[in-house]
């Protein structure tokens, strides 16, 4: 807490409001950035790469957040003046609450999409056809995703096809499923070419 520029008080609920919007808000740049620059992608691909929508897909989480930088997104949280041990556990509840909404099971609410994540706008988010690729974002709310013209409600027209649109070479094999795309990534990077093409094979799109 010594480089923080101040000290935020929980002494009112006011606080941890304010806190827990500015988590999600945190997980909604987060979350968008791993899926434009592959470095990231390389990571967070890894919760994308199971082809059916459970409650269990939600633990398919980054073996390699230090590669993903991941950390660097809650520093500005501390920064200004809330205390590690409250980001954290206000990350862990945006993360958990993300567990409800892994499911085929709840129909699609679209009044409720206007201002929270639902499980029909998170398959959205989990399909792989491109009607609906690199849409929804939003953690607990969809209101940024609104504001940013990428919400997409399910339609009853498209079925979606879960799964990565290049698949890994094993769907089993937790090793390749972690570290494939890290793999292939590095390999990249070895190829010919110029400073401007690897750095665009770095920070570039997936």
């Amino acid at each position: 807490m010594r480089f923080a520029t101040i000290r935020v008080s929980f002494d009112h609920w006011v606080n941890l409001a304010i806190l827990f919007v500015l988590v999600a808000r945190r997980f909604y740049l987060e979350h968008r950035a791993a899926h434009r620059m592959r470095f990231m992608w390389v990571s967070h691909s890894v919760h994308h790469s199971s082809e059916k929508m459970l409650a269990t897909t939600s633990f398919r989480l980054v073996w390699t957040p230090i590669v993903s930088v991941l950390f660097l997104f809650c520093l500005p949280l501390v920064w200004i003046g809330f205390d590690p041990i409250w980001v954290y556990g206000t990350v862990t509840v945006n993360t958990t609450f993300q567990f409800l909404v892994h499911t085929e099971l709840v129909p699609h609410v679209r009044w409720l999409e206007w201002f929270v994540n639902t499980p029909s706008a998170h398959r959205v988010h989990h399909a792989s056809n491109p009607e609906y690729t690199d849409k929804n974002y939003g953690g607990v709310f969809l209101v940024w995703d609104h504001l940013f013209g990428i919400y997409q409600a399910e339609r009853p027209d498209v079925a979606i096809r879960y799964g990565l649109l290049h698949e890994r070479s094993s769907l089993y094999n937790p090793f390749v499923i972690a570290y494939g795309g890290l793999w292939e990534l590095a390999k990249s990077m070895f190829r010919p070419g110029t400073a401007r093409e690897r750095l665009a094979r770095l920070f570039g799109s997936p």
